[in-house]
């Protein structure tokens, strides 16, 4: 078990609220002479979920709910029946809450880093999606955004990465803001962050 500050953005302000969850916490291990320092395609690991969000992320191995929105499959295994599916993790926009709230999911607590490159894979189909967005979160410096994408996307799975510097230790959280109708179900697969900045 591991206790962390669990948060809520909004505007300047940061809601705290500490709470103890069970953890899955996956040791590092070198990938092509890479250190990889996370990682989770949501088979045997998942990420947290924030408690002060507006609504919560859906993990799945089918297509999302809603037509003409969202991903099919994973990113992961591609496979054509339920039984060789992977999972993944999205937002259900059909769900009754209003348009232009988020959800959040953070990474367990990772080490200070003087750069470490996280990637991973996004789906933003939809006439009316949102946003997606990324930060860094430390108990000193707060929320800092780095990565973000706005609107509708190609209906297909891409790849997204940022470079992160932290000298703290710090968590990785992912928001995505729904749209204002339910053509705006956004996604994610195959998180990993690695040591080293991410190639330019």
């Amino acid at each position: 078990y591991s206790c962390l500050l669990r948060h809520k953005w909004a505007g300047a302000k940061v809601a705290r609220q500490r709470n103890c969850t069970r953890l899955d916490f996956r040791k590092s291990k070198l990938i092509n002479n890479t250190e990889v320092i996370y990682s989770c395609n949501f088979e045997d690991c998942d990420l947290i979920e924030l408690d002060n969000d507006d609504f919560d992320w859906t993990k799945t191995r089918s297509a999302t709910l809603s037509d003409n929105t969202g991903p099919s499959i994973d990113h992961t295994y591609k496979g054509s029946s339920p039984r060789t599916r992977g999972s993944y993790l999205y937002i259900e926009a059909s769900d009754p809450s209003r348009g232009w709230v988020s959800a959040m999911v953070s990474t367990p607590p990772l080490v200070a880093t003087t750069g470490s490159c996280l990637r991973f894979w996004y789906h933003m189909y939809g006439s009316n999606i949102g946003s997606l967005n990324v930060y860094a979160h430390d108990n000193v410096t707060g929320l800092v955004m780095v990565w973000n994408k706005d609107g509708p996307q190609v209906n297909a799975w891409q790849e997204g990465y940022a470079t992160i510097i932290n000298e703290y230790s710090h968590t990785i959280v992912f928001e995505a803001v729904k749209g204002k109708n339910w053509e705006s179900d956004i996604a994610i697969d195959d998180i990993i962050i690695y040591r080293g900045q991410c190639p330019e």
